[in-house]
């Protein structure tokens, strides 16, 4: 992967009509799915992520509705499993050690310290090696119930 501004050139890029050389007023599914893949694969990247994400903000508008909704869409991928549980203490864990910027512009450092008990939560829930009693204990106590 490049730069930043590399990879934001490259995603608008994906945007560009190669009969007219400009970006297409009415982008195809296939364009707004390439987009979609390199926003995603640079905002989770510990190399580009902090800065691609503060060149999308410079883009699009701090606070706008756009903004917003990338923001979102981030907190989505980074709880995202596939419904599966287990995987969720990794998952979070991954997210906050490899794109803190990142994850400090898109949760408060309160939801940050939920994320990560949240994620222990579900450490203890998915455990085969604790009682089931034991783990609605321990869950208590981290959830703070």
């Amino acid at each position: 992967k490049g730069s930043a501004s590399s990879e934001f050139r490259r995603t608008v890029n994906s945007f560009v009509d190669q009969s007219t050389r400009k970006i297409s007023d009415n982008p195809t599914i296939g364009m707004l799915d390439t987009a979609q893949a390199y926003i995603i694969s640079n905002l989770l990247s510990p190399k580009v992520g902090s800065a691609f994400y503060e060149r999308l903000e410079k883009a699009l508008g701090k606070g706008t509705p756009e903004m917003d909704t990338v923001k979102q869409h981030i907190r989505s991928l980074a709880l995202d499993t596939g419904g599966d549980l287990s995987k969720l203490p990794k998952k979070i864990d991954d997210f906050l050690s490899k794109s803190p910027t990142v994850a400090g512009n898109v949760f408060s450092p309160k939801q940050i310290n939920d994320l990560r008990r949240l994620g222990e939560a579900a450490r203890i829930t998915t455990s085969a090696a604790i009682s089931q009693p034991e783990k609605n204990s321990r869950t208590a106590i981290i959830l703070g119930l």
